[in-house]
């Protein structure tokens, strides 16, 4: 957005509103990976997200990211640091099924991770 509150000429913007995504409660033992998807619902006509998912580095740390069924048509990019991972998703259409696995992240489970320790997942 421009100073002036407008848009720029360059560019497409879509605004609707919010699509729910859930992260889904999973276990794995230590020294496991474990492939986590990010699930979405009413999502018709969504052609991209930024997403960001945080954990506890010392029990889980992510390895990767892959497109679904839902979105294997589309283009990912992802950036993976300790104890996070960023998640860019396009496409030049959207949707046309709006239910499913938008991503899947792998993790890696800490080898060291006491049994039953757990880690938070956060957008």
């Amino acid at each position: 957005m421009d100073p002036d509150g407008t848009y720029p000429e360059i560019g497409a913007y879509h605004f609707r509103t919010v699509v729910k995504m859930v992260i889904p409660d999973t276990s794995a033992a230590p020294g496991n990976t474990v492939h986590i998807p990010i699930k979405i619902s009413d999502a018709v006509g969504v052609a991209g997200a930024e997403i960001k998912v945080t954990c506890d580095p010392t029990i889980l740390n992510p390895v990767g990211v892959s497109t679904t069924t839902l979105t294997k048509d589309f283009t990912l990019n992802d950036s993976i640091m300790t104890g996070k991972i960023a998640i860019s998703i396009a496409n030049s259409t959207g949707l046309t099924g709006g239910n499913g696995d938008f991503v899947d992240i792998k993790f890696k489970v800490n080898e060291n991770a006491n049994v039953g320790a757990t880690s938070p997942l956060h957008f």
